[in-house]
């Protein structure tokens, strides 16, 4: 194995117990997420998405915006085509047909809490969003799905 792809994997496990020993933060409380790195969003105590992002406090607000910016709840609009069956495709068309269920969706976002590990190397993030992904199973929920379209 490559040695600089094996020192990147021995970084993994001490950095998901820095994840794991992490303030459990809630919607509202966002603001105390670091601003970059890899979060992981839980629902009734469990794992269901883990996410990266350079603009961490953003991102989390995004999943579950309000009606005002409605059509960039990301993880919310996830959800609901995931619950519907629905393939990708026109956002707009489909949220104007789903308004109700789409509304549900970005109060569940809402009401769920997070963990989040600050990471300012990308390649570190990278690999460790895939280690966490791996870690907690949200590939097998379809929520962490890798799909590029």
């Amino acid at each position: 194995m490559n040695v600089a792809f094996q020192e990147a994997v021995e970084r993994m496990n001490p950095i998901m117990e820095i994840l794991l020993n992490s303030e459990e933060l809630t919607w509202e409380g966002r603001r105390g997420a670091p601003q970059q790195g890899v979060y992981v969003l839980y629902e009734d105590g469990n794992p269901i998405y883990v996410g990266r992002s350079n603009r961490m406090r953003n991102r989390i607000r995004e999943h579950g915006a309000d009606s005002s910016d409605r059509h960039s709840a990301t993880f919310a609009l996830k959800l609901l085509r995931l619950e519907l069956n629905e393939p990708e495709g026109n956002t707009e068309d489909f949220v104007n047909a789903h308004e109700e269920e789409y509304r549900q969706q970005r109060e569940r976002v809402r009401a769920m809490t997070f963990r989040a590990v600050e990471i300012t190397d990308q390649l570190e993030q990278t690999l460790f969003e895939i280690y966490a992904i791996l870690i907690f199973g949200t590939h097998h929920i379809g929520h962490n799905d890798f799909d590029t379209h």
